[in-house]
C-alpha cells in the first residue's frame, strides 16, 4: 500500500510550487522598486541610481485583493498549478482509498 501512495511527493510539489511563486513575487517587488528608482532618477534629473532597499523574505498571501501585478501575476500561477496538484492528491486517494483498499481487506 505504501508503494502506491504519493501523499508526500505531491505535498513536496505543492511547496515547490508555494516557494516558486513566493520567489516570483520577491523578484516582483525588486522589480518594481528598480523601476520606481530609474523613474525618480529620470524626474529628478539625478545622474546616481539609488536602490531604495532590496527586498526582504517575502511571504505570498493570494487570499487578499490586491491591484499589484507583482502579487496577481504569482498568485495566478500559483492557483492555475494547485489545480493540477489537486486534482492528483485526489487521484491518489481515490486510488488508494477506494480502489486498493476495497480490492485488498
Amino acid at each position: 500500500m505504501k508503494a502506491m501512495d504519493f501523499e508526500k511527493a505531491l505535498l513536496h510539489l505543492e511547496l515547490w510550487n508555494y516557494g516558486n511563486v513566493n520567489m516570483l513575487h520577491w523578484v516582483g517587488i525588486l522589480s518594481s522598486k528598480i523601476v520606481k528608482g530609474a523613474a525618480s532618477n529620470l524626474v529628478t534629473g539625478n545622474n546616481k541610481f539609488v536602490l531604495e532597499g532590496v527586498p526582504d523574505h517575502v511571504k505570498l498571501d493570494c487570499t487578499k485583493v490586491s491591484n499589484k501585478g507583482y502579487i496577481k501575476g504569482p498568485c495566478a500561477i500559483y492557483y492555475f498549478n494547485q489545480i493540477w496538484i489537486n486534482m492528483a492528491m485526489i487521484a491518489n486517494k481515490l486510488i488508494g482509498e477506494v480502489v486498493y483498499s476495497s480490492s485488498f481487506p
